[in-house]
């Protein structure tokens, strides 16, 4: 499977809108500076696999949705953010 670096990094980039998180946010906890941060979303930096496990663990996505892998059929990107978050939230649910 071919992965598109602009398609990767622009769901990381609405993941992190819809959590109201910055780009300082995600670097720092990362642990990279938020430009390095900013060439991922922007499609220009390919990242590590150690992080991109953890910047899934901290948007709360799974790797392969993130990869593109993991999609709905007929789906917008914006549709399968949605019930990427409707499952975390039932997930939150559950733990309380």
């Amino acid at each position: 499977m071919d992965y598109d670096a602009y398609e990767i990094g622009l769901r990381a980039y609405n993941v992190r809108l819809s959590l109201s998180k910055k780009q300082s946010d995600v670097s720092e906890k990362l642990n990279i500076s938020q430009s390095t941060y900013s060439r991922f979303e922007s499609g220009k930096y390919d990242m590590p696999l150690s992080q991109v496990i953890k910047l899934c663990n901290y948007l709360g996505v799974s790797v392969s949705w993130l990869l593109g892998e993991q999609t709905l059929p007929q789906l917008t990107s914006s549709e399968s953010l949605e019930i990427e978050k409707f499952t975390r939230y039932l997930i939150e649910k559950r733990e309380k």
